[in-house]
């Protein structure tokens, strides 16, 4: 009764039936969660995690130049609100193009454009020994000024 080609059917069904039974319930269940270690909300959630980080060093590059060039109150205040809305520019500009609502290549060239305004304007709030100072981290960046 259980010789030759018996057997291996039977083990074959009861994999078959341990899948459907242990594997594929869980499978849905992930499914309908968005996915569990790799799914859709597991990357949205890392996506979102790395935007943070990345603003997080941005904000901190930023405070190492402010206090590299020794800006006094007033140009911190005024400097911080450039780079505020730089920062929320370029942060559109990029959801824009996640959402297909721009071209990512004019989304660049906008960014860049973001940058240059953003540099002229930061720029007109230095005196002249701190834009000395601010060419020099431009050439060279902050790690060869002493400043990390």
């Amino acid at each position: 009764m259980f010789g030759g080609k018996t057997i291996p059917s039977v083990m074959v069904s009861v994999i078959f039936l341990l899948f459907w039974v242990v594997v594929y319930p869980s499978s849905l269940e992930a499914q309908r969660r968005g996915g569990g270690p790799g799914g859709r909300d597991d990357m949205s959630r890392r996506m979102e995690e790395m935007k943070k980080r990345q603003k997080k060093q941005e904000e901190q590059q930023f405070e190492k130049l402010c206090d590299y060039l020794e800006l006094d109150k007033t140009q911190k205040k005024e400097a911080c609100k450039l780079f505020k809305k730089m920062q929320k520019e370029t942060e559109k500009l990029a959801v824009d193009t996640r959402k297909g609502k721009i071209d990512p290549i004019e989304a660049n060239y906008k960014i860049i454009d973001t940058y240059k305004v953003y540099r002229e304007k930061f720029r007109a709030l230095l005196n002249q020994e701190q834009k000395i100072k601010y060419e020099k981290t431009r050439e060279t960046g902050l790690k060869e000024t002493g400043k990390k």
